[in-house]
């Protein structure tokens, strides 16, 4: 029987659009695509997400230093400001509400930064939320299994009774490795059908 349905939050949500917030700036549509690359799918910004560095200062600093080119555009675009790229998604936010107000234990598992935590914790959606593991408080970024494992131990969750939804394939990979239900997000509705799917035969 499910009990538990576990969120990712960056994708599902939470919209994480780097390109859309480098629009204000007036850079042109290749610098775009060039600094969301460079700034937003580096190591580094995968690095703060296990608690490494803090995105606006340490990382600005060692890209600076690797894409000198780039290096006016990046302090630019590198202030604390950048968090307001992380928009709630109300759609999934509601399916969320909804699945509480059936009862399900409601959990949250995710690769992110303290400070985009600091920024998104006060988004309603948080009240209706009884636990999260998070990667910068851990140390640790999924598809690590010892991610998961901190998640089940910590609430005594039974992975065959919970359901995990992620929009990255390797990390529902090893949630099925473990024993947990896994749902890839991609379309809403049908999250909504599989989780459905799963409920009924579970």
């Amino acid at each position: 029987m499910i009990k538990n349905i576990v969120f990712d939050l960056g994708k599902v949500l939470i919209e994480v659009n780097p390109v859309e917030y480098l629009k204000p700036f007036g850079f042109d549509d290749n610098t775009n695509e060039e600094l969301s690359k460079l700034i937003f799918h580096s190591e580094e910004w995968i690095q703060c997400d296990a608690g490494k560095y803090a995105k606006n200062t340490e990382i600005a600093d060692i890209l600076c230093e690797k894409f000198p080119v780039y290096a006016e555009k990046i302090k630019l675009v590198l202030t604390d400001n950048w968090v307001k790229m992380l928009v709630r998604k109300e759609e999934t936010i509601e399916f969320l509400r909804e699945l509480k107000n059936r009862s399900f234990k409601i959990y949250i598992l995710s690769n992110l930064s303290e400070q985009s935590y600091q920024f998104i914790k006060e988004y309603d959606f948080f009240e209706l939320v009884d636990g999260g593991i998070y990667s910068y408080e851990e140390k640790l970024c999924k598809p690590d299994r010892k991610i998961y494992k901190k998640l089940l131990e910590k609430y005594s969750l039974i992975p065959e009774e919970t359901i995990f939804i992620d929009d990255h394939k390797e990390n529902i990979e090893v949630a099925k490795k473990m024993g947990i239900y896994g749902v890839i997000f991609a379309d809403l509705e049908k999250v909504k059908e599989e989780v459905e799917e799963m409920i009924k035969l579970k």
